[in-house]
């Protein structure tokens, strides 16, 4: 709740309230945008009057005639606590009451029921048929608990049915007279058979995901399904008697949900996390209970001490035992403490950790803890919960050994421990035959011995170029052996003086190292020949920065014909055109024969249709397709040329048959 409520958030908000504000006229959109403003800051305790007035919400309850319009404006009221004259919305409640005899549409509906469930708190207000309207909400219903928005839609949702059980729950509000023990007992099923709709994350969240048929009525993603489900099912819960069946893992999951979501800075994601987790919040089917360990980074040279606390999603204490089951530090199996009931505040739902803080060291812990809620049937919260914390803290480093070895014996040459409290550094040498030896100890706060995450020893010669050792476990210190024969190439051949520098550090470490610790002078044989030695650090392979340009060398262009026997080949080939041209001239070639009614006409546009097809896909050819393309495509043109060049045919052999037999 520390992340809901943070300065980052508010000054988000503000924002788009200040972005809100610059437009003044009521118009739908707004007026929604308003109203989600106001839900979110009401969820975060704030109240913000200067969004809309009182006044400014009658007015568009008194003139408007869209039923949206009218349930966003009674929504703000309702966050404002706005009180209006039963005479000055006679009107408006007639129109609304008309609205419900002449709609089908769910969400006609729910805008009109809601608004007037606003109104009846102020004055009464009678519905006409509400068994009617029941019948017209439960008719969108389909078998598996999900629903439509409108008769004729293809899909259902579950988004859609969590609007439907806040309407009804509007509807009950309005009429509880009609509604029997039947129609209470259809709702409280849906409510339990939604929450069979949750899709789960890898982080064991779950949540209801959006459908396609959502998309086409405002959308919002899987924020928004979820929260409209939460709200459903809480505002049936909130006009029954009696208890919902909500599985109580599929509730904490759901919070879960909410309070890691990624908003993004959207004001339409932030009302869904808001509004869903001020429904959460207080409902009474089941509010979850949250288990924080603050903080969960904590400094032993802070002297910081642990608390648990047990609250709901929005911060509100809750009363628990809380039974430490056992602690057991990251990478290892076995735990150190176990069974540990934690001394309690029940009145700000705190919880102590004090009594472990002397056996904590630095490093990462996971903590293992049983909670029962003292108030059972009304909260929800995980059996067991596994927190993962880190403990920070000061460590040492007594001496750091340096020394020189014989490559062959192993036998020490030199050997000197530094002490980093002292200013003395040490001063090496060393040939290819020899070895460097660094060693080390560190120490926790506790003084037990600890491997941090990185060591590295750096040697930098005095031309810049760089070289980074990793030191490595052995036992419980850190050690590094370099063999300078093995290292030569490496080092680039390069002889002559280095800088030791030693780093350390560490996500637990308070005090990360970056010591100096001398130089070391090498002696190392020259390259061989043809090698070449790099003699600074731009010559290095290793060196960051932009890299050589490199040239490619493309293949010359193939020798073509000159363009004259080009074009004149070109002239060749319609030669061919060009002669069955003339010899259509030479046949007295005439269009006397063709089919003038009927059928027949159709049928001789369709083949020289197709006939001027093949010679545009015979161009085709020859300028773009290949000739697989246009195997495929001349097959399915000379299939359907078939037909009507059947037919055409037949048609002008009939028309020649009397003539031949005159003759």
């Amino acid at each position: 709740m520390d992340l809901i409520k943070s300065d980052f958030m508010l000054q988000l908000f503000e924002y788009r309230i200040a972005a809100a504000m610059i437009k003044k006229d009521l118009i739908a959109s707004i007026l929604e945008e308003k109203y989600q403003l106001l839900r979110s800051f009401q969820v975060l305790g704030i109240r913000r009057e200067e969004l809309i007035t009182c006044s400014e919400v009658e007015a568009v309850l008194m003139s408007s005639t869209s039923v949206k319009d009218l349930f966003y404006a009674s929504k703000c009221g309702e966050t404002l606590l706005c009180s209006f004259q039963e005479s000055a919305l006679k009107t408006t409640v007639s129109r609304l009451l008309s609205s419900l005899d002449n709609t089908e549409a769910l969400l006609d509906i729910h805008f009109s029921l809601g608004t007037l469930a606003f109104l009846k708190v102020q004055f009464p207000v009678a519905l006409n048929d509400p068994v009617s309207i029941f019948q017209k909400i439960k008719v969108l219903s389909a078998e598996d608990g999900s629903w439509k928005y409108n008769p004729d839609d293809a899909g259902t949702s579950a988004k859609a049915a969590g609007t439907a059980l806040e309407t009804m729950g509007d509807l009950i509000s309005l009429a509880g007279q009609a509604f029997d023990d039947a129609k209470i007992r259809y709702l409280k099923g849906v409510a339990s058979k939604l929450f069979e709709f949750l899709e789960k994350y890898d982080d064991g969240t779950q949540f209801i995901d959006e459908r396609p048929l959502d998309g086409l009525y405002g959308g919002g993603g899987p924020l928004a399904a979820t929260s409209q489900v939460v709200k459903g099912v809480a505002v049936v819960a909130s006009h029954t008697s009696g208890h919902i069946e909500v599985p109580a893992e599929r509730v904490i999951s759901v919070a879960k949900f909410f309070l890691t979501a990624g908003i993004h800075g959207s004001l339409l994601d932030m009302f869904h996390v808001l509004d869903g987790l001020g429904v959460l919040d207080k409902n009474r089917f089941l509010v979850p209970v949250i288990l924080s360990v603050r903080p969960s980074v904590l400094s032993l040279s802070a002297k910081e001490v642990f608390k648990i606390s047990t609250t709901t999603v929005l911060g509100s204490p809750v009363s628990a035992t809380i039974t430490l089951r056992k602690a057991v530090r990251a990478n290892e199996k076995e735990p150190f403490l176990l069974n540990q009931v934690l001394e309690s505040d029940e009145t700000k739902g705190v919880h102590n950790l004090n009594d472990i803080l002397n056996k904590l060291d630095i490093g990462s812990y996971d903590l293992t803890f049983k909670v029962k809620i003292l108030e059972e049937g009304r909260y929800a919260t995980e059996p067991i919960t596994i927190r993962r914390v880190l403990v920070t803290g000061v460590a040492s480093i007594p001496e750091v050994e340096v020394g020189v070895l014989d490559s062959d014996t192993g036998s020490t040459d030199y050997v000197k421990r530094w002490n980093p409290m002292s200013k003395e550094v040490v001063s090496l040498y060393a040939t290819h035959l020899q070895k460097l030896y660094f060693g080390l100890d560190i120490l926790s706060p506790r003084q037990e011995q600890f491997i941090p995450h990185q060591a590295f020893l750096k040697l930098k010669h005095e031309t810049k170029v760089e070289h980074l050792f990793l030191l490595k476990p052995s036992g419980k210190k850190l050690e590094l052996s370099l063999n300078l024969l093995g290292l030569v190439e490496k080092l680039n051949y390069l002889s002559g003086i280095y800088t030791i520098d030693l780093i350390v550090g560490d996500v637990a470490m308070e005090n990360p190292v970056m010591w100096n610790l001398g130089t070391v002078e090498l002696d190392l044989p020259e390259p061989p020949e043809g090698k070449v030695k790099l003699t600074s650090q731009a010559e290095s392979p290793f060196k960051y920065g932009p890299r050589p340009e490199i040239t490619h060398m493309f293949r010359p262009a193939e020798k073509r014909a000159p363009p004259t026997l080009s074009n004149t080949f070109l002239a060749l080939t319609l030669v061919p055109l060009l002669g069955f041209l003339v010899g259509l001239k030479l046949l007295n070639t005439n269009m006397k024969n063709f089919p003038s009614s009927g059928l027949p006409v159709l049928a001789a546009l369709l083949f020289h249709l197709g006939i001027g097809s093949i010679l545009g896909l015979y161009a085709l050819f020859w300028l773009k397709l290949n000739l697989f393309q246009t195997l495929k495509l001349l097959a399915l043109l000379g299939t359907v040329l078939t037909v009507p060049g059947y037919y055409i045919l037949s048609h002008l052999a009939d028309a020649s048959a009397p003539k031949v037999k005159s003759a």
